[in-house]
Order: structure tokens, then sequence, then C-alpha cells
């Protein structure tokens, strides 16, 4: 009596083999919709797993373009051909102000790192 869906099995190993456990006395229809019900739940945690990955990669590279810019300001990396450092101080700052507010729009929705 095993059978096996997905990573879910229903199984008589399940219910300790006692006879009239709760589990056999479950409509089987009533567990395939259980299943069915866990089967989504996993699917929407892959992904809102994925969104978060995704977000992530964005932190990242907002980090490394603002870690960039203050190299810049800082003298240890060259300026770009024809930009000044006022001009790497407002991107500094256009970067910094959307970092930090792309930030809190996503901890404002749930989204916790």
């Amino acid at each position: 009596m095993k059978t096996r869906f997905d990573t879910l099995e229903l199984s008589a190993e399940a219910t300790e083999g006692k006879k009239n456990s709760p589990l056999e006395e479950m409509p089987e229809g009533l567990l395939h919709f259980y299943l069915n019900q866990c089967k989504v739940g996993a699917y929407l945690s892959q992904q809102h797993e994925a969104s978060l990955m995704e977000y992530r990669d964005q932190l990242s590279a907002f980090d490394q373009t603002i870690q960039e810019y203050q190299d810049m300001l800082d003298g240890n990396k060259a300026l770009p051909e024809q930009m000044k450092l006022e001009d790497v101080s407002k991107l500094l700052e256009r970067y910094g102000g959307l970092h930090h507010r792309h930030s809190c729009e996503r901890a404002g929705a749930g989204l916790h790192f």
C-alpha cells in the first residue's frame, strides 16, 4: 500500500502500522486535495525565492556601481572621459538615493534580508 506523489508519500509506515488511524479514515479525495495544496505552496515558495534572488542581484549591482563612484570621488579610480567630480557626485547621490528608496520599498512589502 505505497503510492508516491512527488516528494510526499502516503504509506502504511506513515500511520506507524496502526489500524484505524486518522490517516486511514481520511477520504482519499481529501488527501489528494491536501497534496495539491502542498504542491501549490511549494511552487509559490520557489517563485518567491527566485524573485528574492533576482532582487539580491540587483542590490549587488547597485552596491558595485555606488562603490565605483565612491572610488572615483576618493581618487582611487580614474574618472571617465568628459566627467567631472561634480558629475560623479551627482550620480552617487542619485544611485545612493535609489538604492535606499528601493530597499525601503521592498522592506515595506515584507521582504527582509
